[in-house]
């Protein structure tokens, strides 16, 4: 059959006894059995698609059919013949179906029909209407999703700007076309050099020419078969389409430009396959699946490159063959991209265009490579061609890739793959049955007042029980940045993750990384302004508006629209304060002057709708106030779910000010000196040495506090005040008064002499402007100027001002600050609170407010010492800090600062962030479904299972003492299960008792 040729004879019946059959059309095998194809298992079709490829004279194997000479190689059209035509014109019939967007040579039982209903007739123009008042050049909407440069492409009739076309024109290179995996991570996305001088991305697996499982390209909506129950994600159109529900949800941004990204706009993301299926699926052998699984897994969590991967997985194969366990046709992967597709472990995210000037996000799958942003007419692509060198090869130009990029995953897809998960969705539903505490005991959000209070769109308590019977998920959303530079001598790079956390988990759940919803990032290496980051929270909240009316909430981080701690005005979230008053003992005990949430609502809107940006910095210098678009939440109120972060605020805010700025970096708390005198930081270290704690508490740096120790986390900030510090602090004070008094004498007498030498000075000065002006007065004519130089100078010079006099080095009144501090913190930072520890951890957090201030002077405040005084209020509105602290968004962070980066700029990182992020999710659910399926009597099955507890079980770090010990005796174990003679694990304390 031509390659040319159409199709159009039905496909045999079904069989209806299997549950997952594809469609075969192969032309060596199924076709000459039947016409219209053969039902075959996903094993079978890889075989046959390999015993297609037969050899030709000068053709090319291209999916299973036979190019002729002259149409195989690097033929655009993948073998078929390029048919131009004027951009929005239409193409006859017989030719229609040639220009099409690439499907999947898989073809299952719900599209078989619709496929031949496309192939007889099929248009290539589909269009949208225009968005009115937008100033936009006609070529740019009509290039939009075309590859074809302008200035190449064939005169085109005049036609109406309503009609703008979308469809795919001839794809400008098959590199785009045969993308093995996403953007950035296929091995064949070779630099501009290799493009432009060598052969390019031919797949070096038999599979990935013949179009095993998994080759269709990103975003292309996979067809499922009856019975295939995948967790797709919810349509953006079926959700807000008002043709499909006859609802339109209010508040959704309004489609400034085409181009742009906007949440109705973008493109279905490939369906994530359920765990077992895809297990299951992968190869039909059990042990070639574990090894599918093994070499998967060694990538994912032991950075084990694509080479190392294909050289593995070869040398297995060729194994396997040999030791007859299969055959020379059997479909095992020879490459890591086979094994990721298999594994179903592609990208389930959108990469978004991103302006490199002003930040705007475009769509996706934008085809027109010399297209510029509207605003700022910047291109969006780079700017490609072909060398001298390529040129006389006759080789093409590299395909030009998006400047920059930016990665995003919508809630509603990340929460269909989580909510898939097995037992899940009971731990997000456990709220509803909990008991409820006893009165004036607050043990998780559900006790604070936002959670009661918050309306749903029906006018009723969102989370009220006659909602039980509903899955009500609220969130929290994270906005946090974090050094993503390769080394501590390359420029800096920061990185930004907009995240989401699940309260209602458990904390055994809602701590573990794969329970983070990692949403979208920014590109460095500068973070985006306020403005700049409201691109990224358009897309979010659209699809939070969606969201809302199926049952999710969220109470976010950083995004409300406020002014920052330097302004002048407002500098407070939570209040009215200026920044000259946010000091005063009344604010400082609480007393900040309240902001209204409609006043700042509607000072944010008149931001918006002032039309200059001199305007606006004139509106925001008096009001702090800007638009944000999580305003658009109908539930949200900007003031009270704003949340000053206890982490950051009080941990590496007020904690590290009193430690590093007041003890350690003065030299208060010092190290021993090179004669080996004793000093402070020695008496606290030989303390932490033999001071013990339980095996799920971290142990702080053993040189803490000298340069060796290093910085502190937030959590060895939180042991150290709370633990080890609130005793031996005050120990240290007592031990070392004698010593302090002395110093403290000894600087009085110095600063007694430069007291004398400062009056000294004075007088001196005044004697000497006293005799120049006696001279003045009898000095002639001649004389005079210069005297009156000399008497204008001397008053222009007055003496330096007196230092201060010398406070002692260690302070009496610091040991009542060290314990009100602890102590405060002991009781507000609890995971269970009563109503009296509030009130109590309130006063002594505000006592140390006052204090440092009277200890230290105002000028030694910063704002954190501000945003404390409203912890214990906004306590209040979500009961604990443990479901709304950062602790959660920076184990995130740390996860993401591990992966195997390329140190690239452009967004290429953040995109192999999100990547390696998702992929190790995916991975690890298909793990821990191995790893707890049933055993059963075979081998293979108990084989299989305990080889993936072994992959759980290697999935981390070890986290405590009892862990570390457990998993040390389990490698000692292995080690004399292999016949290894080993020593004994144990400890001696060779210190002198």
């Amino acid at each position: 059959m031509p390659a040319h040729s159409i199709n159009t004879v039905p496909p045999p019946p079904r069989p209806p006894d299997v549950h997952y059959m594809h469609l075969c059309r192969c032309e060596n095998i199924c076709l000459r059995k039947h016409a219209g194809g053969q039902w075959l298992t996903r094993a079978e079709l890889d075989s046959h698609q390999n015993v297609a490829r037969v050899p030709h004279q000068r053709g090319r194997v291209a999916r299973g059919v036979i190019l002729p000479p002259g149409q195989g190689g690097r033929a655009r059209s993948r073998g078929f013949p390029v048919i131009p035509r004027a951009r929005g014109a239409r193409l006859p019939e017989a030719h229609a179906s040639l220009q099409r967007p690439k499907r999947s040579p898989l073809i299952t039982a719900s599209q078989v029909h619709l496929e031949q209903e496309q192939n007889l007739e099929a248009d290539c123009n589909i269009g949208i209407q225009p968005v009115s008042d937008v100033p936009h050049s006609p070529d740019d909407l009509e290039d939009m999703y075309s590859n074809i440069p302008p200035a190449q492409a064939p005169p085109s009739p005049v036609h109406d700007r309503n009609s703008i076309p979308l469809q795919d024109s001839p794809p400008h290179s098959p590199h785009d076309e045969n993308r093995q995996l996403g953007l950035y991570d296929d091995p064949n996305d070779l630099d501009v050099l290799q493009l432009s001088v060598g052969e390019g991305p031919i797949a070096n697996d038999e599979e990935d020419l013949l179009g095993v499982p998994g080759t269709e390209t990103r975003y292309s909506p996979q067809p499922q078969p009856p019975g295939d129950e995948r967790c797709s994600a919810p349509s953006p159109d079926l959700l807000v389409n008002p043709d499909a529900h006859d609802v339109a949800i209010p508040g959704i941004s309004p489609r400034e430009h085409p181009a742009l990204a906007h949440i109705l706009d973008l493109p279905p993301i490939p369906p994530s396959i359920p765990p077992h299926t895809v297990y299951a699926e992968c190869h039909p052998l059990w042990y070639i699946r574990v090894t599918l699984l093994l070499v998967a897994y060694l990538h994912t969590h032991h950075h084990v490159t694509f080479r190392a991967a294909d050289l593995t997985l070869s040398t297995l194969r060729m194994l396997f063959v040999a030791l007859n366990l299969i055959n020379a046709l059997d479909p095992m992967p020879r490459t890591l991209t086979t094994t990721l597709k298999r594994l179903d472990l592609t990208d389930k995210f959108y990469i978004l265009i991103e302006c490199t000037s002003c930040r705007l996000l475009f769509k996706p799958d934008i085809k027109n490579y010399n297209l510029q942003c509207f605003r700022c007419k910047t291109p969006l692509f780079t700017t490609t061609s072909r060398t001298l060198l390529a040129r006389l090869l006759r080789r093409e130009a590299p395909i030009p890739i998006p400047r920059t990029v930016a990665p995003l995953r919508l809630l509603s897809s990340a929460l269909a793959f989580l909510i898939s998960q097995p037992g899940i969705e009971s731990y997000l539903q456990a709220w509803t049955t909990r008991p409820a505490p006893p009165a004036g005991e607050y043990r998780s959000i559900q006790d604070g007042a936002r959670w009661q209070t918050l309306m749903g769109a029906d006018a009723k308590p969102f989370f009220g029980p006659e909602h039980h019977d509903e899955l009500r998920v609220p969130v929290i959303l994270h906005v946090d940045w974090f050094s993503a530079a390769s080394s501590a001598f390359s420029a800096s790079y920061s990185s930004g993750a907009i995240s989401f956390s699940l309260p209602t988990l458990p904390p055994a759940l809602r701590y573990r990384v794969e329970y983070l919803i990692l949403a979208a990032m920014t590109d460095g290496p500068k973070e985006p302004d306020a403005e700049e980051l409201q691109h990224w929270m358009a897309l979010i909240v659209d699809d939070l508006l969606m969201l809302y009316h199926q049952g999710i909430l969220t109470s976010n981080i950083a995004v409300g629209g406020f002014a920052d701690k330097s302004h002048n005005e407002v500098p407070c979230t939570e209040g009215t304060v200026t920044l000259k008053d946010m000091y005063s003992d009344e604010c400082l005990r609480g007393g900040c002057p309240p902001r209204s949430y409609q006043q700042h609502l509607e000072d944010a809107r008149a931001w918006k709708t002032m039309e200059t940006k001199k305007e606006r910095d004139e509106h925001f210098k008096k009001h702090g106030s800007r638009w944000a678009e999580i305003m658009r939440l109908p539930y949200y109120n900007c003031v009270k779910m704003t949340v000053i972060d206890p982490m950051h605020n009080l941990l590496l805010g007020v904690v590290k000010t009193q430690w590093y700025t007041r003890w350690i970096k003065p030299g208060v708390l010092r190290a021993d000196t090179k004669a080996g005198n004793k000093r402070e930081l020695t008496m606290m270290h030989a303390f932490l040495d033999t001071f013990e704690v339980p095996g799920w508490v971290g142990r702080l740096p053993l040189r803490v506090g000298e340069p060796a120790g290093g910085s502190l986390s937030a959590d060895e900030y939180k042991h150290l005040i709370i633990g080890p510090g609130c005793i031996i602090l005050p120990l240290i004070w007592y031990h070392f008064a004698p010593d302090v008094k002395e110093e403290h004498k000894k600087a009085m007498k110095k600063y007694a002499q430069v007291q004398l030498a400062h009056k000294k000075a004075a007088d001196k000065r005044v004697a000497d402007i006293a005799d120049v002006e006696a001279k003045l007065e009898v000095a002639d004519a001649l004389q005079k100027p210069k005297l009156v130089k000399k008497l204008a100078l001397l008053r222009d010079q007055p003496p330096d001002d007196l230092p201060p006099p010398p406070t002692p080095r260690m302070q009496p009144g610091e040991v009542q600050l060290i314990l009100q501090l602890a102590t405060a913190l002991k009781l507000l930072l609890a995971p269970v609170t009563t109503t009296r520890d509030r009130e109590r951890g309130a006063t002594l957090l505000y006592d140390y407010l006052i204090g440092y201030k009277n200890m230290y002077g105002i000028e030694s405040m910063v704002p954190n010492h501000h945003y404390a005084s409203h912890i214990p209020a906004q306590l209040e509105e979500f009961a604990t800090v443990y479901e709304i602290w950062a602790f959660l968004a920076e184990r995130l962070n740390k996860t993401l600062k591990g992966t195997n980066l390329n140190n690239r700029r452009g967004g290429q990182q953040e995109v192999t962030m999100m990547r390696e992020y998702h992929r190790d999710i995916a991975l690890r659910s298909i793990v821990e479904h191995v790893a707890t399926v049933p055993v059963a009597e075979t081998v293979a099955e108990q084989t299989t299972r305990a080889i993936a507890q072994r992959f759980g079980r290697n999935n981390r770090e070890a986290r405590g003492t009892v862990e570390a010990a457990a998993t040390s005796q389990l490698e000692v174990n292995d080690v004399c299960q292999d016949g290894v003679p080993t020593l004994a694990l144990t400890r001696t304390n060779s210190s002198p008792k």
